[in-house]
C-alpha cells in the first residue's frame, strides 16, 4: 500500500522531470550547434518550435500509448480543444496573461536598466 502511495506521488514528478529534461537538453544541443554551425542564422529556433509542437501534441493525448492519452489530455492545462475540455480545467485569458505579465518583465529588465541598477547596490 505505501509503496503504491509513494509511486503516485513520485511518478508525476519524474514525467515532469523528463519533460523538462527532453526540452532543455534538446534545445542546449540545438543552440550550440546552431552558434557552431552558423550564428548568423538562428535556426535552431525553428527546430525547437517543432519540438514543441510534437511535445504539445503528445501531452494533449496524441499518439501512442493511447492507454494513457485521455490522462495526458486531461492533465494539460491549456486545452487543445475547447469544445472538448471542461470549463472549469481551462485557464480564463485575464489569468493566462497573469501568469505570463512575470516572465515577461524580466525579460525586460535589462533594456529598463534595472539590472545595472542591482549591481551598483551590491
Amino acid at each position: 500500500m505505501l509503496r503504491k502511495r509513494t509511486a503516485t506521488f513520485l511518478w508525476p514528478g519524474a514525467v515532469a522531470f523528463l519533460i523538462v529534461l527532453v526540452g532543455q537538453g534538446l534545445w542546449g544541443v540545438l543552440v550550440a550547434a546552431n552558434l557552431k554551425a552558423t550564428p548568423s542564422q538562428p535556426w535552431s529556433v525553428l527546430v525547437m518550435t517543432g519540438v514543441l509542437l510534437v511535445m504539445w501534441k503528445y501531452l494533449g493525448g496524441r499518439w501512442w500509448p493511447t492507454r494513457t492519452s485521455e490522462t495526458r489530455r486531461r492533465c494539460l492545462r491549456i486545452p487543445v480543444d475547447p469544445k472538448t475540455r471542461p470549463q472549469s480545467a481551462c485557464l480564463s485569458p485575464t489569468k493566462q496573461g497573469e501568469c505570463r505579465r512575470p516572465g515577461n518583465f524580466s525579460m525586460l529588465r535589462p533594456y529598463l536598466g534595472l539590472e545595472s541598477r542591482q549591481k551598483e547596490h551590491t
